[in-house]
């Protein structure tokens, strides 16, 4: 299947690209190379590549476009498993793309995104969170003459300087984003850690510092999430796309039923 569509976009994009070489006549441009390039999603554009990497991979494009020249010339398109195989991609090829043009044309309501969030709530619970910026270092000392330095500062000042002293004493790897842990609950951190952080208010900073196996911690409580169900606001794109998702299914499901009552099968 992939391999159809894919050889139908390298037929449609090779219109408008520039020609790399040929092959007994047969083009090969970089659209079609880019194209092939694209099966790996992380790999870069041929435009990206230095001379070498072009070469081999133009010459292993070449090599395919012998192989399959000379499978032409071998007759293998009057196969009889040749023949078979096309018509079944030809088959699932049809299939996908009206698939595809259905589910473009698919949309939910507003009413329908909210009935989908009010039938799976027991799957949108969430547990109680914290988010919180901490730095980590070796020694208590260390630990102590920075929370004297954040000392007295409050709000967004206390969290600029908090960065700032996270990316410069800190020892662990969340120095880089300002000590920032995300939102994490209970059972996601040490017990020391975790009774620390969810026992201060939002924007407190630790009083001393904390002990646990991988140093000192001094943290700055940025938020709290109760326990509860995830607000619709903040799930809303999900949703629809959830939303979206189950009333194709449901299209899907419905014509084929239909098609099937009003077809003539019979089995063997």
């Amino acid at each position: 299947m992939k391999r159809v569509l894919l050889a139908v976009a390298i037929a449609a994009a090779s219109l408008n690209a520039a020609t790399l070489a040929t092959v007994n006549g047969v083009k090969i441009t970089s659209e079609e190379i880019n194209l092939l390039l694209k099966q790996n999603p992380q790999a870069p554009a041929f435009e990206q590549l230095n001379d070498e990497q072009k070469k081999g991979i133009l010459d292993r494009v070449i090599a395919q476009k012998l192989l399959a020249q000379q499978a032409k010339k071998s007759g293998i398109e009057k196969d009889s498993e040749y023949k078979a195989q096309l018509s079944s991609l030809q088959e699932n090829l049809a299939i996908e793309l009206y698939i595809k043009k259905k589910a473009d044309s698919t949309t939910v309501t507003d009413a329908e995104v909210k009935k989908f969030y009010e039938d799976n709530k027991a799957r949108l619970d969430r547990p109680e969170t914290v988010r919180a910026r901490h730095i980590l270092v070796e020694k208590e000392g260390d630990a102590k003459a920075i929370i004297k330095t954040l000392s007295g500062k409050k709000g967004e000042d206390l969290e600029n300087a908090f960065i700032a002293a996270a990316k410069e004493k800190g020892t662990d790897g969340t120095k880089d984003n300002g000590g920032d842990l995300g939102y994490f609950t209970k059972e996601q951190m040490v017990k020391e850690f975790a009774e620390a952080a969810f026992a201060l208010k939002n924007g407190e900073l630790s009083k001393n510092p904390v002990k646990t196996d991988f140093g000192y911690h001094v943290i700055l409580k940025i938020d709290h999430k109760k326990a509860g169900v995830t607000p619709f606001e903040e799930v809303e794109e999900q949703l629809k796309q959830g939303a979206k998702a189950q009333k194709f299914q449901e299209i899907v499901e419905k014509e084929i039923a239909d098609l099937k009552a009003k077809a003539k099968i019979s089995y063997q």
